[in-house]
């Protein structure tokens, strides 16, 4: 049960995200690989509150690499960022 609860939760704070980085249009992603075959990926973008301007940065999880050649993690991504919907 409490499982499910944090999912849920986690899906509601990607979803959040996402809407922002579509109101931001324009975002960079940086992935990093771990020793363990993780790639992290996190998105910046930049969020205007009022007069108020801040780049932001968003971890957006964890892929399992299992092939570390460019076309495989460009694979990765893009498959990622559909998943957002960006």
């Amino acid at each position: 049960m409490q499982n499910e609860f944090i999912q849920l939760l986690g899906n509601e704070v990607l979803q959040k995200i996402s809407i922002k980085l579509i109101a931001a249009k324009y975002f960079t992603v940086i992935l990093d690989c771990t020793p363990e075959e993780q790639l992290t990926v996190i998105i910046r973008c930049v969020e205007i509150v009022g007069k108020s301007v801040d780049v932001v940065e968003h971890f957006v999880g964890y892929l399992i690499v299992d092939d570390s050649s460019g076309a495989s993690l460009a694979t990765l991504l893009l498959s990622k960022l559909d998943q957002l919907g960006l």
